[in-house]
């Protein structure tokens, strides 16, 4: 704080008692007391001593207002930093969601009592999508995974259902409606014999139903899982009947050759012609021209072509 500069003290005025205040300000009076070398009475001293009370709070207050000012310029950058990583994070979260793809296998519905034993939902669904990755893994083609509109590559999961809006709640709904995974849900169901009917539901497509005894369970699971794999991945499913020396591979390719999607007419066209090779090469040939007819950059019918000559 600057010093106030010595200054004589004012004459009275004219009339005036001489130890009348020359001013109304309390500081002034306190200082004309000092500046004329009289000792100030307690009232000067208290009113000085409050003076320089009141000065070092404003200082003070000065100084946390500027401590105020550099809390709000961090908060207000953290802040601004978490609103673009929320942003940020919620676009990745959302593209996530749209580039998921791969088998959702749902907890299926299970009579009560095989649940009591153990036999629930999670169970049977897992049980099932075990002979579903067999399958795949068991299947050999140079057809990329991703010419398939059911393109499993990405994985095969067991999806266990979850109460409240959770966040895997929340998550699962954004794969479900920005994604395009193939989801699966189905039903064990113990009729008054005993029989039991397992029903499973692939994508769009409608239910399939097998049934049989209480001790067949094993035996309706293989039945399913060839059933959604047919359903769901056709030349897949040709292709794992070929390598397993089991009929039928032909039938569902000749059923594909007809199909209005021109990828799958395509690889169809190839899986007869390849087929046709030890035993029908001139078929070979005309079964590969019928290809490039449909798609002259289709390369994999350009070599079965050059194959069957």
């Amino acid at each position: 704080m600057a010093k106030r500069p010595t200054r004589a003290p004012k004459s009275p005025p004219s009339g005036a008692t001489p130890d009348a205040p020359t001013t109304p300000d309390a500081i002034e009076i306190a200082m004309d007391a000092l500046a004329g070398g009289a000792t100030p009475g307690a009232e000067a001293r208290a009113v000085l001593r409050g003076h320089v009370a009141l000065v070092e709070q404003q200082i003070g207050l000065a100084r946390n207002e500027r401590f105020r000012n550099r809390i709000r310029a961090v908060r207000d950058t953290a802040l601004s930093v978490a609103v673009l990583a929320l942003v940020g994070g919620g676009g990745v979260i959302l593209w996530n969601a749209h580039q998921a793809s791969g088998l959702v296998v749902e907890a299926f519905h299970t009579p009560p009592d095989m649940a009591a034993t153990g036999l629930d939902g999670s169970v049977v669904a897992a049980r099932l999508l075990d002979r579903l990755s067999a399958m795949q893994a068991a299947t050999d083609s140079s057809r990329a995974p991703a010419s398939f509109g059911n393109n499993w590559d990405e994985g095969l999961s067991v999806e266990v259902p979850q109460t409240g809006m959770s966040a895997g709640e929340v998550w699962r709904m954004l794969r479900q409606t920005l994604g395009d995974e193939t989801r699966l849900s189905g039903d064990l169901v113990r009729a008054a014999d005993g029989t039991l009917t397992l029903t499973t539901r692939v994508g769009a497509n409608p239910g399939v139903s097998v049934s049989g005894s209480a001790d067949e369970l094993d035996r309706l699971l293989d039945e399913a899982a060839r059933a959604i794999y047919h359903q769901a991945q056709p030349y897949r499913y040709a292709v794992w009947l070929s390598r397993e020396d089991r009929p039928g591979d032909e039938a569902v390719l000749a059923e594909l050759a007809a199909s209005p999607d021109m990828t799958e007419r395509l690889w169809a066209l190839v899986g007869q012609s390849v087929n046709a090779y030890e035993t029908d090469p001139l078929r070979t040939v005309a079964l590969a021209r019928e290809a490039l007819a449909l798609d002259p950059t289709f390369h994999k019918a350009r070599w079965n072509l050059s194959d069957g000559y």
